[in-house]
């Protein structure tokens, strides 16, 4: 049969509150001083690192607004130059295709006429 371990653990004490003082409370109560300190020190790490965390957060949405805003910006110039370059490819096509001969002749008849 395997053998048992005994652990001993401090009892608890429950201390009932009554209506007192906060002198006499506090006069009564023991508090390990470890405990206190660790108790204020995490809750003050807590109220110094929200203002970071709260900055950091509005860095990083800042930065992704401002990214998208130049991504925006970047698309927009991209097609603005292709539209830009559609139009200009159709103006110098237009040039091209016009008939020469026609315009040799219209341009010999309106010199022709006094």
């Amino acid at each position: 049969m395997p053998t048992a371990k005994v652990v001993k653990r401090q009892s608890r004490t429950v201390v009932k509150k009554t209506a007192r003082s906060g002198a006499e409370q506090s006069a009564q109560t023991a508090l390990n001083s470890q405990v206190t300190d660790s108790i204020s020190q995490a809750d003050t790490e807590v109220v110094g690192t929200a203002a970071a965390v709260a900055v950091g957060n509005l860095f990083q949405g800042s930065s992704q607004a401002l990214g998208l805003a130049a991504l925006n910006a970047t698309n927009a110039q991209q097609q603005n130059n292709m539209t830009a370059q559609a139009s200009s490819t159709v103006g110098v096509t237009t040039l091209y295709s016009i008939d020469t001969a026609t315009d040799a002749a219209g341009t010999t008849d309106i010199l022709s006429q006094k």
